[in-house]
């Protein structure tokens, strides 16, 4: 600021020396400082909101870049939990088919334990990640809370999986044979545990298209990213655009 004003007053001074002593009117050569004054204040006002727009900016680039980068993670690692507990579901099946005397190998209980660990790593993660910015992404605070209760629904499910499984290998050991029973109940529990994980894979889909529409839309003028537009019409798609997610 300083320097525009210094600038304008020597301009003043030169102008003013061109002026006769006699004709000096002092009403004006005030007006003209005044002005030099207010018109570097006005142009120091700009410079700093342009800078501080950048700064802003920068800020939610940077973010949207890293928290896009955690949810691809989450994604991946979801969509590695789901593909076991089909291939899983496939093992299931063999043993309704076979009538129970199929014995399972004990480690894919193991492995699936494992693969819902990774799901837990880039979630947790993403939440804490989430909070870390909240002044930058608050405007998301409603499907970040969605997306954490989806989040215990998959755990509560996968609990309930893994104590299927515990009480299949019980059976297997103690009666020496699979219960037909249990595996119907396993079934229904991997159908559960797939059907909340693949409803998750897709919220954070959407999540990604109103990071892109809502952070960057001002880089990137006239495109929108589509909304997930799924077959059946009964699949929810979330979006801050509507009122459960508005936190406006």
């Amino acid at each position: 600021m300083e320097k525009e004003v210094i600038d304008a007053l020597n301009s003043i001074i030169i102008e003013l020396r061109g002026i006769n002593n006699n004709s000096l009117d002092l009403s004006a050569m005030l007006s003209a400082l005044l002005g030099a004054v207010v018109g570097g204040l006005i142009t120091w006002l700009i410079m700093r909101s342009l800078e501080k727009y950048k700064i802003k900016k920068d800020i939610e680039i940077r973010t949207a870049y890293e928290i896009i980068s955690i949810i691809n993670d989450f994604q991946t690692s979801l969509v590695d939990f789901i593909t076991y507990l089909m291939k899983d579901r496939k093992t299931i099946y063999d043993m309704c088919e076979f009538k129970a005397l199929i014995n399972p190998d004990p480690s894919y209980t193991q492995e699936s334990l494992r693969l819902w660990i990774n799901v837990l790593k880039p979630t947790a993660k993403l939440f804490i990640y989430f909070d870390s910015r909240y002044i930058i992404l608050h405007k998301f605070v409603k499907i970040k809370e969605f997306l954490w209760d989806e989040k215990e629904k998959l755990s509560t499910s996968v609990d309930k999986l893994q104590d299927k499984l515990i009480e299949l290998d019980h059976s297997r050991q103690t009666q020496n044979k699979l219960s037909i029973e249990k595996i119907e109940e396993l079934v229904l529990q991997h159908k559960e545990c797939s059907n909340i994980a693949g409803d998750i894979l897709g919220y954070l889909h959407d999540f990604i298209v109103d990071i892109q529409n809502h952070m960057l839309d001002d880089l990137f003028e006239n495109i929108v990213v589509p909304k997930r537009k799924p077959l059946d019409q009964r699949v929810k798609v979330i979006s801050i655009n509507d009122d459960e997610f508005n936190n406006q």
